[in-house]
C-alpha cells in the first residue's frame, strides 16, 4: 500500500500504526469494508486491535460518474491513438477528462470529510446539512 507523508510525498508501508491505540498491525491483512448511506458509499479499514476504522474512499453518484466519464474518456484516447484519430479529436477526448478529473480532484477532500463523519456515527441528513451540499457537488451539475 502507498500512502502520503507530512511532506505529501507517496511511500510504500507495510505496518500501519493506530491513531487511536498506537498498535502497530500489517497492512496486508488488513479487509476493506464497504458501508452504505443512501447513494454514499463508504470504504474503510479497522485497526484489528480497537477498531478504529479508517476511511480509504467515499463516492456518491456524483463523484461516480465523474469516474465514468476519466474512464470513458481515457479509453477514447487509447482507441483513438491507435486508429490514429486527429490531433483536434484526441484534444477534444483529453480535455474532456480532464475537466472531470479537475471536478473530481476539488470534490476529494469534501467527500473524505463526509466518509469520516459518515463513519463517526453522524445520521446522514446532519452530514449532507453540515458538509455544505450546495458545494462542491452543484459545481458539476
Amino acid at each position: 500500500m502507498a500512502i502520503r507523508d507530512r511532506n505529501g510525498q507517496q511511500r510504500r508501508v507495510d505496518m500501519l500504526k493506530c491513531n487511536n491505540c498506537g498498535k502497530q498491525f500489517a497492512i496486508r491483512g488488513v479487509k476493506i469494508r464497504t458501508e452504505q448511506w443512501g447513494e454514499w458509499t463508504v470504504s474503510y479499514f479497522a485497526c484489528p486491535h480497537c477498531g478504529k476504522q479508517y476511511n480509504v474512499g467515499t463516492t456518491d453518484e456524483a463523484q461516480r460518474e465523474l469516474l465514468r466519464q476519466i474512464r470513458e474518456a481515457n479509453h477514447k484516447i487509447k482507441v483513438g491513438k491507435e486508429k490514429h484519430f486527429t490531433a483536434k479529436t484526441l484534444k477534444k477526448y483529453a480535455e474532456a477528462r480532464n475537466a472531470a478529473q479537475e471536478l473530481a480532484k476539488n470534490r476529494n477532500k469534501w467527500m473524505e470529510d463526509v466518509g469520516n463523519r459518515l463513519l463517526a456515527g453522524e445520521p446522514l441528513e446532519e452530514v449532507l446539512a453540515g458538509a455544505g451540499m450546495e458545494g462542491p457537488q452543484d459545481e458539476q451539475r
